[in-house]
């Protein structure tokens, strides 16, 4: 009986100790729980937070890469076929503008200037319809509509030819500001550029300005001396012209036998030749 009290007591001792070196921070009479111990604890395998955290974060991040491709599968699929019907009424509109070319050159512009609005409908940035537009209207002395083709065109093109016959229209209209304007930008290494000067020159003679009128004509005799352009007997005709609108009636005879000698079967300007003489000499 005593042994078995005295094991009872050694028992309690022994769970007091342990309740000290495993237990919270204070001694307890009762035995210690197993579920207090490291081993217990360990053998949970519960992962710390941080870990959880670490996870859910991958899995987030995997997700949003996930519907990140998503999207930019979705984005490049519109885009692409966006341009491929952009590509689609390109081609179209260029199959039409082929189609008026060759009714042009058959002599069908009505044919043409049709075909050429349904090229421009379906693309309006079809630029050679939009110049093939403006000339064949300019051609057929509708001015005033020709103009706005020639404008598109040279947003694309600033091409000084297309300057040209831009200013040309708006010459034919009766803008002479916005005619001057344009051929005031033709440089002399355009070829375009005596053709300029001939049409300048003419809008002098429209606002009374001989003095500008002649120095330009000066200037493009002067130039197309020295390249042997063709159009040097244009610009004598019009020197001769203004010279005899001003009174010069002895320069302008000069110009106009300078003329005679090159093409001796122009009864107009043999007419003139002698009309100066009788005007000089009376």
């Amino acid at each position: 009986m005593v042994k078995k009290e005295q094991a009872k007591r050694n028992r309690k001792r022994a769970g007091e100790r342990r309740t000290i070196h495993f237990g919270r921070d204070r001694v307890s009479s009762r035995p210690a729980d197993l579920r207090e111990s490291p081993k217990y604890i360990f053998s949970l395998a519960k992962p710390p937070i941080g870990w959880g955290v670490l996870i859910v974060g991958v899995v987030v991040f995997v997700i949003l890469i996930y519907l990140v491709n998503v999207f930019l599968t979705i984005t490049l699929a519109v885009v692409s076929g966006f341009l491929y019907y952009l590509l689609k009424k390109e081609n179209r509109s260029r199959r039409l503008t082929q189609r008026a070319v060759g009714y042009h050159l058959a002599g069908n512009d009505e044919q043409a200037l049709q075909v050429l609005q349904r090229a421009l409908g379906v693309y309006p940035r079809n630029y050679r319809a939009s110049y093939l537009m403006g000339f064949i209207l300019s051609a057929k002395e509708k001015y005033g509509e020709a103009i706005p083709y020639f404008d598109q065109y040279l947003e694309y093109n600033y091409e000084f030819f297309t300057v040209y016959l831009l200013s040309k229209c708006y010459y034919m209209i009766g803008e002479l500001g916005k005619a001057m304007e344009l051929l005031m930008q033709i440089p002399p290494t355009s070829s375009s550029y005596l053709e300029g000067l001939l049409l300048l020159a003419d809008c002098y003679r429209q606002q009374k300005n001989l003095e500008r009128a002649i120095e330009t004509l000066n200037q493009g005799i002067k130039f197309a001396e020295s390249s042997g352009h063709k159009l040097l007997s244009r610009l004598r005709l019009s020197l001769a012209e203004a010279l005899h609108a001003r009174g010069d009636y002895r320069m302008a005879l000069e110009q106009y036998e300078t003329l005679y000698q090159g093409d001796e079967d122009n009864l107009a300007i043999k007419e003139r030749i002698a009309e100066l003489k009788k005007s000089l000499y009376e």
